[in-house]
């Protein structure tokens, strides 16, 4: 794999092809050229999305990013068209015309270059390329109207989380919620309490950064931090009752979305934040009882709740940095199990319960 910050001998086929593209529809489509900067990660992005309502609509993800932008480390460029808007198709039809490795990843394709110095990402309407040397995401979209939920909600995925990764900030499958800059990091599977958590608190006045996918970097001298990403959160149909508060504002998908879509920045302005100190980390398990209780936990049950379906459910991103970085998090930062009663007035007392504790 080239260097993060190397120099490519040579610009990859795929990238070169969309590049062109690209520039031919900003070249021909000025009037709908939409620029936007933010920090993610603690990074600099900028995305320049040709297509004034797809631009709209992929800046949703991201809206309660901070604007004012790092000027220390290197940064990201992010290049967007939409087809229906400029009438320019993507150059290839397939990934596998023009990258050397492809397999598939659910209802989407992936791909790398041989020496895995170029990514890509192929759904039902997107064609997006990586080029890490670069670090740059050149893109189509079919059609604004066109996106699916998880493309509105967690744009560019694949690719954010491999850039990500490739800066040393290794995606988590966790949740993360805080208090004046202190705060929890939830592991757990699906079915585990840990997303229902998170919007308790968030309801209940707490900071709130995911409760999907938290970055993890580092650590800072003795302490580790979590990054978010999206401000989007996805509620079971079946479940979404137990939350009545944002059931109205749930976006409802095709046949092929299996959960309901919720942008949380317009319901709580101000309260996502992008980063956060791990003060503890919390395992909510449901417990069918009534009252929500704390109990110790060890580094090792941290690990097995959090490793298998961070290492295991993201592509290009590295098992053994993943593990490494989660091992590390779990020896440093004190875990505890948050046994979830029924009674859901009490889970967000005992979260900050635990996150004072875990700050003294």
């Amino acid at each position: 794999m080239a260097s993060p910050g190397g120099s490519s001998p040579s610009i990859h086929p795929a990238v070169e092809s969309m590049r062109q593209a690209f520039e031919s529809a900003a070249r021909d489509r000025p009037e709908q050229v939409r620029t936007a900067a933010m920090s993610l990660g603690g990074r600099p992005v900028t995305m320049t999305v040709v297509g004034s309502e797809l631009a709209r609509r992929l800046g949703g993800a991201f809206s309660h990013l901070p604007r004012q932008l790092p000027s220390d480390v290197a940064g990201l460029r992010i290049e967007l068209w939409d087809g229906g808007e400029t009438g320019i198709a993507p150059p290839s039809e397939h990934l596998r015309d023009v990258f050397e490795r492809t397999w598939p990843f659910g209802r989407s394709v992936l791909a790398s270059s041989s020496d895995e110095s170029v990514l890509g990402y192929q759904s039902f309407g997107s064609h997006l390329v990586y080029d890490r040397a670069d670090r740059r995401i050149v893109g189509w979209f079919a059609g604004h109207s066109d996106l699916s939920l998880f493309e509105l909600g967690k744009p560019l995925q694949p690719l954010l989380f491999a850039w990500h990764s490739d800066n040393d900030t290794m995606p988590v499958h966790a949740g993360f919620v805080s208090l004046e800059g202190r705060g929890a990091l939830l592991g757990g599977s699906g079915g585990s309490g840990k997303s229902t958590t998170c919007l308790l608190c968030l309801h209940e006045g707490f900071d709130y950064l995911g409760d999907d996918y938290i970055g993890i970097p580092p650590r800072s001298g003795s302490t580790y931090f979590g990054f978010g990403f999206y401000n989007s959160t996805w509620l079971d149909p079946d479940h979404i009752g137990r939350l009545p508060w944002l059931e109205p504002h749930a976006q409802r998908g095709g046949v092929a979305d299996d959960k309901h879509l919720v942008m949380l920045d317009p319901i709580y302005p101000g309260r996502l934040i992008d980063r956060a100190e791990a003060s503890v980390i919390l395992l909510p398990r449901v417990t069918g009882l009534r009252d929500t209780r704390l109990a110790k936990a060890t580094p090792r049950e941290a690990v097995l709740r959090l490793a298998p379906s961070s290492i295991l459910q993201l592509p290009f991103i590295s098992p053994g940095r993943s593990l490494e970085r989660i091992s590390e998090v779990a020896e440093s930062v004190p875990a505890i199990w948050l046994e979830l009663g029924t009674e859901f007035a009490q889970i967000p007392e005992r979260v900050e319960e635990a996150i004072k504790a875990g700050s003294t």
